[in-house]
């Protein structure tokens, strides 16, 4: 692809931004008409008048092209934001804040005639034997259209709201109804296929979850959440009511019971804050940070960063382990190898250093990933806006523990077969992600595999 290229001036029609509407239409290739949004969609807004004592249910849309949801059910007389407007199933709707994060789709039939708010707009497709409203929502899901959306929001805020009329005024390349009917399908059929990798991986996951929790003889009870409940005092291990009502394990007696202070070979570390720094990888030590640490507990390779000075006790070395202490991203741990390169930890992550004579290091790694060890910090949750978890109440987390170091590992080969698995199938998701993107491109833009 060229870097380097000439652009007629009579081509860039309003404005000179590589972002712009006049820059992307000069290289699409297809013959397909192009056709102003507001002549095939319109805006409607349809203020309501409700009653107080009765509930009604609110939409959003959630970021990132992932569908248009219920946000809410309430009474009238309690919904503060004011006016509220009524939409129904089919209709195109958009967030004005969170369209350039792909906040936009199409309105499902079970959120017929259900109400939004003044930062969402909903669109009626006018002549629905010239615009398949799949086709257009396929079409604003695309990179390259999202970089217009985005040189059409406007303010100096992060959050910066498009301009509906702005957004109205833009062109799109319109094809015969069939062939948009051909776009949707091929975008469909690669989405679905992704979509069931997908659960394919979260049932790899409950696997995991639920093998670990057999191997350590560990059961959850599931108990009805009531409103009022009495317990006994002399069954009040601590005065608080989450962790009363969370605390509803139940755990066999063929292992012994282990705290992470019992496998710990030394007291966790802390360290204060230190500002980041660019890094260069000849030289420096990685500055691993909680947004280093991704999702699925693995380290990001998009971001690198340094801290200039350190002592060596903050150095990590292999099977050094990590939490997040911060509610937001609590449920983060992490083991460090050496071959991730050489490193330092952030002040929002504590250090433990473990007994590899009682336990694989990552067998509790793999433990801090299981539904009881998440029932397990949610029993610290605290009435504060941030809680965090410190170093004393992770030292107190209990599980059982084989004391045969081999059937550890035999227990973590299983999971790896596992982990094995999900990564050939996450390999193949992000593949069909690269192909679906590619070929939408190449029909929407080149005209071609029609």
């Amino acid at each position: 692809m060229l870097s380097t290229f000439l652009l007629p001036y009579e081509k860039l029609k309003n404005r000179w931004d590589p972002k712009s509407y006049a820059f992307l239409r000069a290289f699409w290739k297809t013959n397909f008409e192009f056709i102003k949004i507001w002549k095939l969609l319109t805006n409607n807004r349809e203020n309501i008048s409700l009653e107080d004592e009765k509930l009604y249910k609110q939409i959003t849309i959630k970021i990132y092209h992932k569908g248009v949801i219920l946000r809410w059910e309430q009474k009238w007389k309690d919904i503060k934001t004011r006016p509220q407007f009524k939409v129904k199933a089919w209709q195109f709707i958009l967030s004005k804040i969170d369209a350039k994060d792909w906040a936009f789709g199409i309105i499902p039939d079970y959120l017929d005639w259900w109400i939004i708010t003044w930062s969402f707009v909903s669109f009626d497709n006018i002549d629905q034997k010239k615009l398949d409203i799949n086709y257009f929502d396929v079409l604003l899901s695309q990179d390259f259209f999202l970089n217009i959306l985005k040189s059409k929001s406007v303010w100096t805020t992060w959050r910066k709201p498009i301009m509906i009329d702005e957004f109205l005024d833009l062109e799109i390349p319109l094809p015969p109804l069939e062939i948009q009917e051909k776009i949707v399908k091929t975008y469909n059929d690669i989405k679905n296929e992704i979509v069931f990798l997908e659960n394919e991986n979260q049932n790899l996951e409950k696997e995991v979850d639920i093998y670990l929790m057999k191997e350590l003889w560990i059961e959850i009870e599931q108990k009805e959440k009531k409103k009022f409940f009495c317990v006994g005092y002399e069954d009040l291990e601590r005065w608080d009511i989450n962790f009363n009502l969370l605390n509803e394990w139940t755990i066999s007696n063929k292992y012994n019971i282990f705290s992470v202070k019992d496998i710990s070979s030394w007291a966790p570390l802390y360290w204060s804050n230190k500002p980041s720094v660019s890094w260069n990888k000849e030289k420096d030590y990685r500055y691993i940070r909680i947004t280093d640490i991704d999702d699925k507990w693995n380290l990001r390779d998009d971001v690198w960063v340094t801290v200039e000075k350190f002592e060596e006790k903050y150095v990590l070395k292999e099977n050094d382990f990590l939490i997040a202490r911060t509610w937001w991203t609590i449920w983060k741990t992490f083991l460090y190898k050496e071959a991730y390169w050489k490193a330092v930890y952030a002040w929002y992550l504590i250090k433990f250093l473990l007994d590899e004579n009682k336990i694989v290091p990552e067998l509790l790694y793999e433990i801090t990933k299981t539904s009881y060890y998440n029932n397990w910090l949610r029993t610290l949750e605290r009435f504060a806006w941030q809680p965090n978890i410190n170093s004393k109440e992770f030292l107190s987390f209990s599980f059982p523990l084989p004391n045969n170091l081999d059937l550890q590992i035999e227990i973590l080969n299983w999971i790896n077969n596992i982990k094995n698995k999900s990564k050939i199938i996450e390999e193949r998701i992000e593949k069909l992600k690269i192909d679906l993107d590619e070929k939408i491109k190449r029909m929407i833009l080149e005209g071609k595999d029609l």
